[in-house]
């Protein structure tokens, strides 16, 4: 095994850290899952796969077809055209799959925005740490009597964390700067305007 390779699996390593964190973090989050949850997730993935395409096709294609035949011959058919219990009983089991989809997707949804909130306050701590160490090498350089000082403007200007308020405020501006966007139709828009009246 490489030398790299026996690294990344001691326990100690960053790598190995970030790893096993994750792993914490997911396991977590399986385990708050309640056993309706675990069974409704369990119905979408079996939906969610070809063979219950092909299963449900061939119903109602059998379905059809047996009515169709017993409509021609002397028996009596159970759902003649237009086959109101075949439509009624996809109806209601259109209806049941889009909630059982839908709670499904629910949870995901949040599962996902929490893995993007974690990784918005990773991304401001990394970046906030960034920032000073440019702000300590730059007071380093400032010290050395062997190097000339001079004026770096990218660099003070990086010695600054982010503003995430400033920076969420502006990314709206450019939104609604957007050309061919209709401002008007935008609530925050029409809100504000409607204090700025008052």
């Amino acid at each position: 095994m490489p030398d790299y390779e026996r690294q990344i699996q001691d326990p100690a390593h960053p790598v190995s850290q970030s790893l096993n964190a994750m792993v914490d973090l997911h396991l977590q989050s399986e385990r708050e899952v309640t056993k309706t949850q675990r069974a409704i997730e369990r119905i979408t993935n079996k939906v969610a796969r070809p063979s219950f395409l092909i299963a449900a096709t061939l119903f109602i294609v059998l379905w059809i077809a047996a009515n169709l035949m017993m409509q021609g011959s002397a028996a009596r058919a159970f759902d003649p055209p237009p086959f109101s219990k075949l439509q009624g009983g996809i109806a209601i089991v259109a209806l049941l799959l889009d909630i059982v989809i839908l709670i499904t997707q629910n949870r995901l949804g949040l599962r996902a925005d929490h893995r993007a909130q974690m990784d918005l306050q990773l991304s401001l701590a990394a970046e906030q740490r960034l920032a000073k160490l440019i702000a300590l090498m730059e007071e380093l350089r400032r010290d050395m009597p062997n190097v000339p000082n001079r004026r770096d403007p990218v660099a003070e200007a990086m010695e600054n964390p982010a503003d995430p308020a400033k920076a969420s405020s502006d990314l709206e501006e450019a939104f609604r700067a957007e050309p061919g966007r209709d401002n008007t139709t935008d609530p925050d828009r029409r809100n504000n305007q409607h204090l700025n009246r008052a």
